[in-house]
């Protein structure tokens, strides 16, 4: 969420005497910053570049819908590195921002756009995992690739519906050149449009399906276990009972036949052979508990990295004195972090990603 607390405020710069351009001071601790925000800028890029190269050459992960979310939730931390933090690291390091009044406006729209289609992409994951495991039938019918397309499409719609009007009111009020900044002071009104719809509601929808979600994987995990245990009787009741009727078959044939009486042991595993219901499902479930893990760490990673910068945000509006500006900023770059993050949890919770990214890393087909 670029241009909130802008480094312009935070980082002084020298003015020359005909007052144009102005010249940045460059002490260590701005050198060791420049060096940590690149370096973050660059893991962030590279990451989710892997992961979008990961989906288009692995057909695995697109023949899973689920996956389509990830890849659009990829797409914007992508372009939040792209965008965003390589602007930003620019504008941290300088102190001034040196790009001019309508890259300004190009850097903050795409800053809050990304931010808010993250969000409703995390909303749209929640959603989709609640669904799948209250209404798992209906889920396996209806639920198509092309819906899930769709349902995205509607996300990037409602970015451009909520963020665009405040972002051309406010840009109709800045013309300093060397200033870039959404001032949240400024802009109250707006300020109370986006915290509720951009991050409260979303955040209250996520936990409220997280916490549905999460009792119903119980549910169907105790479900799973006593149908397992009573569809699949002790290997020596089974394999006693077919032996000692084998035996009283061939024994009464054998009779019939005057030949001498056979026995037919059944091997302990026999019951191995019986038709069962117990793997009906089983990939499936194992798809959703899946699933399941990966939203639990995107979630997880969106709340720390978010939550507390919204509360500043907040705060910041109505009592900017109320918030250290050092603070404000070193939270700024930690939701930055949380593009950086997410294809690590990727990775760590999926073994197709996993898969994926070690085919693309060593250029295997």
């Amino acid at each position: 969420m670029a241009g909130v607390g802008n480094a312009s405020t935070w980082a002084p710069y020298n003015v020359t005497a005909a007052d144009t351009l102005p010249v940045p001071v460059y002490t260590p601790e701005k050198i060791v910053l420049a060096g940590v925000l690149t370096i973050l800028d660059l893991v962030t890029f590279l990451g989710n570049l892997l992961v979008l190269l990961s989906f288009y050459f692995e057909p695995k992960l697109r023949s899973q819908s689920f996956n389509y979310y990830i890849f659009n939730l990829a797409i914007t931390d992508f372009l939040v590195a792209v965008t965003a933090m390589t602007f930003y690291t620019i504008d941290t390091v300088l102190g001034y921002w040196p790009f001019g009044v309508a890259m300004c406006g190009v850097w903050i729209f795409f800053d809050f756009a990304l931010t808010f289609a993250s969000v409703f992409t995390v909303v749209a994951i929640s959603v989709d995992r609640l669904w799948s495991v209250t209404w798992p039938n209906h889920y396996r019918t209806h639920n198509t690739r092309r819906k899930t397309a769709t349902l995205l499409v509607v996300v990037w719609i409602c970015v451009f519906v909520l963020w665009t009007p405040p972002f051309i009111m406010d840009r109709l009020r800045q013309d300093d050149p060397y200033r870039c900044i959404w001032e949240p002071s400024e802009n109250q009104d707006f300020v109370l449009v986006v915290i509720v719809i951009g991050h409260y509601v979303p955040c209250t929808i996520m936990v409220g399906c997280y916490i549905k979600v999460s009792m119903a994987m119980m549910k169907l995990g105790k479900v799973s276990a006593n149908r397992k245990a009573a569809v699949q009787p002790t290997p020596s009741a089974w394999s006693t009972a077919t032996s000692r009727v084998f035996k009283t078959e061939l024994s009464e044939v054998s009779q019939q036949q005057s030949l001498p009486t056979a026995s037919v042991t059944v091997p302990p595993n026999a019951e191995d052979q019986r038709p069962t219901d117990t793997n009906r499902g089983g990939s499936s479930s194992s798809r959703e508990r899946r699933a399941f893990v990966t939203l639990s760490y995107i979630l997880a990673s969106y709340m720390v990295c978010w939550f507390p910068f919204y509360v500043l945000f907040d705060i910041y509006a109505w009592r900017p004195d109320l918030v250290p500006e050092g603070l404000y900023i070193c939270w700024f770059w930690i939701t930055y972090a949380n593009s950086a993050l997410n294809p690590v949890l990727y990775a760590f919770s999926s073994k197709d990603f996993r898969l994926a990214f070690k085919k693309v890393l060593l250029c295997k087909k």
